[in-house]
């Protein structure tokens, strides 16, 4: 393919830019998830329902071009519907707290259960679990900060599809600056 403009350059690289923040969004999934595990699963043992896998499968990614210059914008987020409720049973909520799903990652990265749910110290004088902080998604954001991990997998990328970014190469320049608001 010959390109002969800035603008058959653009058009040639559209379409591996999206690709890669895709593959980029789905790793990036992998690594929430691991967090997930970690902090928040493995950290609190319920007492009151079953554990289900809801909350891990409830998190998301879209990739979309928007704004004026029609960047890739990637974004995981959390999707509550995703879960199903059953207040009788706590699950995603309780008859008190009633639907709680949209609020249940904010709680549990912030360890604000306590507050809603029981006690932060119960009769026992023991910390209630719900009351402490799984910080799952702050730290999938300090893993990817740490050492330029997020470039390094931006650059791992695009030299899967073929394109090897030099450190001062605008599209590196230009993502490296996208990042700078995570």
């Amino acid at each position: 393919m010959e390109i002969r403009n800035n603008q058959e350059l653009i058009n040639a690289l559209n379409p591996v830019i999206d690709q890669v923040m895709k593959e980029m969004a789905d790793e990036i999934l992998d690594i929430l998830y691991d967090y997930i595990d970690s902090e928040v699963y493995d950290k609190h043992k319920p007492h009151l329902y079953d554990r289900t896998e809801e909350f891990l499968n409830s998190w998301v990614s879209s990739v979309e071009r928007k704004g004026r210059m029609k960047e890739v914008i990637a974004t995981i987020y959390n999707s509550p519907k995703k879960m199903r409720l059953d207040t009788e049973n706590y699950i995603h909520g309780s008859p008190t707290s009633h639907d709680f799903r949209q609020y249940l990652a904010q709680s549990i990265e912030e360890g604000l259960g306590g507050h809603y749910w029981f006690p932060i110290k119960r009769a026992d004088g023991s910390i209630n679990p719900a009351a402490v902080k799984r910080p799952f998604f702050s730290e999938t954001i300090n893993y990817l900060k740490k050492n330029g991990k997020l470039f390094s997998l931006f650059e791992k990328k695009m030299a899967n599809h073929g394109l090897l970014l030099s450190k001062g190469s605008r599209i590196g320049e230009a993502y490296l600056s996208a990042t700078a608001f995570m």
